[in-house]
């Protein structure tokens, strides 16, 4: 609650630039007085089981350096905010971005170039996801791409939802559950995948007009409100998270799907309810059809002196290491952004002990099988993020993916019942104005 009221705070303090850019302090720190021999490292909630990213990064040391930790609120856009907030006086020396920030914080200055660590096989999407206009601003830390939980026979479910082709026919038995919350970031992502983000490829330069928009939108977006209509966790999704939707699922008889992250796999299959009587998962998991690229990206702030920039780019180094990543994995559910770190075989001959370990059930009854089901997980992962797309890389991208969420969401929802070439001519020009920074005009678009 203090963080989440921290964060709050500072939405007010930070309106002004989150209109005309942010006043990074790109020239130096020097009103700082940064514990020596201290890397100030700034990252969203540990909920990993254990918080096993703080426990790495604080036994890290390197040169008369080590890590302190500071962890801020859950929420995407809460935490960016507090980030943000603080770059200004004292930034923090090494950031653990969202990658949909990125773009936020490279355009402004606050955070300098990288190079990649040398000899590492850097899953290729993850690379992406760190530059910003042909530069290297981020190096990949944690992939987080979403997956199709099922139960039951589905694929008529997974067809209307996320196919591309029209949808025809009656409705069909089953229940379909994604993330529709309207304070959402995930809600954005949702709607994203509904619509294709190759639609949205190109708004970091200029957004579609109204009949463009119309095009390349509405096709997705009426899917979604027809499932809407006709499937009951279609509408209680429009008041999920993450968490909700799991409960949900757990209720649903089948058929049912949900949308959601990995870090969900690990509840369902602990559940006894999710096996069956030979011990099996009852559940299958599968990429969502062009999903979309979550995750995070290790950025190190602008000005630092040199001995301060060669340790942050030490402890970059040590995250990225192959047994590092494993460790994250098997441990603590963040999906690596390393190749190798998927090849839950080879821990052992490797000497990834802690990772290995963290597969070895010992005597549990469910032993025989934890270590399959996390290869199974780590397979689909692995291929999810070859396949993800990734979001616009918006300077202003909070402020887009507010405004495009409220308007898509009120399609979605029924909230608005007949969006035609008005609506979408609104829905364009608060697009174009969101991806400038600049506020519509009253602040109810589409609402």
């Amino acid at each position: 609650m203090i963080r989440r009221l921290l964060a709050g705070a500072l939405v007010g303090a930070v309106l002004g630039w989150l209109a005309f850019g942010p006043p990074w302090r790109s020239s130096g720190t020097s009103a700082c007085a940064s514990p020596a021999g201290v890397l100030t490292v700034a990252a969203g909630w540990d909920e990993s089981v254990d918080q096993q990213r703080a426990r790495i990064i604080g036994a890290w040391s390197h040169n008369g350096y080590r890590a302190s930790f500071t962890q801020i609120s859950p929420v995407t856009d809460e935490k960016r905010v507090e980030m943000a907030a603080s770059a200004g006086d004292c930034p923090f020396d090494v950031l653990i971005l969202d990658v949909a920030h990125l773009a936020e914080f490279a355009a402004s200055g606050a955070i300098s170039e990288v190079t990649l660590p040398a000899g590492r096989s850097f899953l290729p999407r993850t690379v992406e996801a760190g530059a910003y206009q042909g530069r290297q601003y981020g190096v990949p830390f944690a992939a987080d791409v979403p997956l199709l939980y099922s139960r039951g026979d589905t694929a008529e479910l997974v067809r209307r939802a996320w196919g591309r082709e029209p949808v025809t026919g009656s409705p069909v038995t089953g229940t379909v559950i994604v993330q529709l919350d309207d304070d959402y970031e995930g809600a954005s992502v949702n709607l994203m995948e509904a619509i294709g983000l190759a639609n949205l490829a190109n708004f970091g330069q200029e957004v579609p007009d109204a009949a463009a928009l119309r095009r390349a939108f509405q096709p997705g977006l009426d899917r979604w409100a027809r499932l809407y209509r006709e499937n009951p966790g279609m509408r209680a999704s429009a008041e999920f998270k993450e968490r909700d939707s799991v409960e949900e699922f757990r209720l649903s008889p089948g058929p049912v799907v949900m949308r959601n992250w990995p870090s969900s796999f690990g509840a369902l299959a602990a559940a006894d309810r999710f096996r069956t009587d030979d011990g099996r998962l009852s559940f299958t998991i599968q990429p969502v059809p062009g999903g979309v690229l979550g995750g995070s990206v290790l950025a190190i702030s602008s000005g630092l002196d040199d001995a301060r920039a060669e340790a942050a780019r030490a402890l970059i180094g040590h995250l990225t290491l192959p047994q590092t990543q494993a460790e994250l994995f098997t441990c603590g559910s963040y999906a690596p952004v390393l190749s190798e770190s998927y090849d839950l075989d080879t821990f052992a001959a490797l000497g990834f002990t802690v990772a290995d370990g963290c597969l070895d059930l010992g005597d549990s009854p469910d032993a025989a099988t934890y270590r399959a089901d996390f290869r199974t997980l780590a397979t689909t992962v692995r291929a999810a993020v070859a396949d993800a797309k990734l979001r616009p890389p918006i300077p202003h991208y909070s402020r887009f993916s507010e405004v495009f969420r409220r308007c898509a969401r009120a399609i979605v929802t029924g909230a608005v019942t007949d969006p035609g070439d008005d609506y979408y001519r609104t829905f364009s020009d608060a697009l174009s104005r969101a991806v400038t920074g600049r506020l519509t005009e009253g602040g109810g678009v589409c609402r």
